[in-house]
């Protein structure tokens, strides 16, 4: 699976995720069904979801980025998320402190 193939019309997921990614830190789990990219850490049990950049673009009317945790099937453990944003900073910040805790 790839961000790329799954969703080719003018997305841009930031290059610190790409570089998570890169890095074997995370995993891209981009599927063409889902709403938007997504990307998961088995050691820190999160996903975090990347909406589109153009707000007018995104499937639903919400922030850019979402983090929920995992659960052992690797499907959200609560409907709520850990973060929802728009800053990407914050958003690998909720995916770092459960790292750092795994």
């Amino acid at each position: 699976m790839s961000w790329r193939r799954e969703f080719p019309e003018d997305y841009a997921v930031p290059a610190e995720i790409e570089a998570m990614v890169a890095e074997g830190r995370w995993r891209d789990q981009s599927w063409h069904n889902d709403a938007c990219p997504s990307f998961d850490s088995d050691e820190a049990a999160r996903r975090l979801w990347v909406e589109h950049p153009d707000p007018a673009m995104r499937e639903t009317e919400g922030l850019r980025y979402a983090v929920f945790a995992l659960n052992e099937y690797h499907a959200h453990a609560d409907d709520d998320p850990i973060y929802y944003g728009d800053d990407i900073n914050d958003a690998l910040r909720a995916m770092a402190r459960a790292e750092a805790t795994a």
